[in-house]
């Protein structure tokens, strides 16, 4: 046999076809747990790595991993690795991380779900900052009695649920305009955009579900804490924003929810506490410190640029505490007095 007809090793950074033992390009299709799966978790998150999908959905990982690696392949596509994981060195001794491609969406189509295509994230470290703590905190709360988890368009209000961005929540922004030799206020009308998506945690008490809900803000160091260029995107504004959401009942107004959380994630415990600094100059006044109690604050590896492996899917940011300023620390699984009054 000419060594122009034997099939070679496919490494999994290319989307080359796989061979059969008759050369032909192997193929592969989703199944009914796929599409499942798919409309669960791939919709809603950009990223996740193989082990938190089976993490989810059982089964045996090495199975799994060949299931996906055809079906990422040519002329499959349904799924897509993301190929900015591969610029760690270590990269392929991780769990890969996966992605929906376009035939995955029309698969999902064809079974009756709604979605839109969603492009491959510009920063594959910030959209695992921000997926990751949240996939485990749903893992958790699936694995846990008496925690439930719901998110996305289908816990908003019907008028939220029709808007073209439902996620962006209207606030009002302060900004300085020069008019000749004075610096002038204004106030000027904006939306403001957490990471991801709205979601709740349900909790078991006293023999009803009590329900708080969080948006997500995630910084891989990428951010800093204010600027003077008023169209950046700061962690400062972020919490500017989150301030206006709290005072004004925007939560409840816009998301229809009784509560609302901010959760800060950030590589660096020192970049961390600079947050909370920075929430202690933006809610000095007496009468702002109640705000305090609705800031949550935590680490979270940035696992495609550091050598910290990523987290074993296990749900633990459900049982991890949370920081707050001034407040106890905040835990998914109690309620403090202060959270009834919610």
């Amino acid at each position: 046999m000419s060594t122009g007809t034997l099939r070679k090793p496919n490494s999994r950074l290319t989307r080359k076809p796989k061979l059969t033992k008759t050369n032909k390009e192997k193929l592969a299709r989703p199944t009914a747990l796929d599409i499942e799966t798919w409309s669960k978790l791939l919709i809603p998150y950009p990223a996740i790595r193989l082990n938190m999908i089976q993490a989810f959905m059982g089964g045996h990982i090495k199975a799994l991993q060949r299931h996906y690696d055809a079906l990422s392949r040519e002329p499959n596509c349904f799924v897509y690795r993301h190929p900015q994981q591969w610029g760690h060195t270590d990269a392929l001794a991780r769990s890969t991380v996966y992605g929906l491609d376009k035939n995955g969406y029309d698969a999902l189509i064809k079974a009756g779900h709604k979605v839109e295509h969603h492009p491959a994230p510009h920063s594959l470290k910030h959209e695992l900052l921000w997926c990751e703590p949240v996939q485990s905190i749903q893992l958790g709360a699936e694995r846990t009695p008496g925690i439930e988890f719901a998110s996305g368009v289908g816990i908003l209000p019907e008028t939220t649920r029709n808007l073209p961005e439902p996620f962006a929540v209207p606030v009002v922004r302060t900004v300085r305009r020069v008019q000749g030799n004075r610096i002038i206020p204004e106030r000027v009308p904006g939306t403001s955009e957490a990471d991801g998506f709205p979601f709740g945690v349900g909790l078991d008490y006293q023999g009803a579900q009590h329900w708080r809900f969080f948006l997500v803000q995630a910084d891989a160091d990428s951010e800093g804490i204010e600027s003077e260029d008023q169209t950046k995107a700061t962690v400062g504004r972020h919490m500017t924003d989150a301030i206006y959401i709290i005072e004004n009942g925007i939560y409840e107004s816009h998301f229809g929810f009784p509560n609302l959380y901010f959760i800060f994630f950030t590589p660096s415990a020192v970049h961390l506490e600079n947050f909370k600094k920075h929430l202690r100059k933006l809610t000095a006044a007496e009468d702002k410190k109640w705000l305090r109690k609705y800031f949550l604050f935590h680490t979270f590896p940035a696992t495609t640029t550091t050598y910290e492996r990523p987290p074993v899917p296990t749900g633990h940011m459900l049982t991890e505490k949370y920081d707050r300023v001034d407040y106890p620390q905040f835990s998914f699984l109690t309620l403090d007095p202060d959270d009834l009054e919610d």
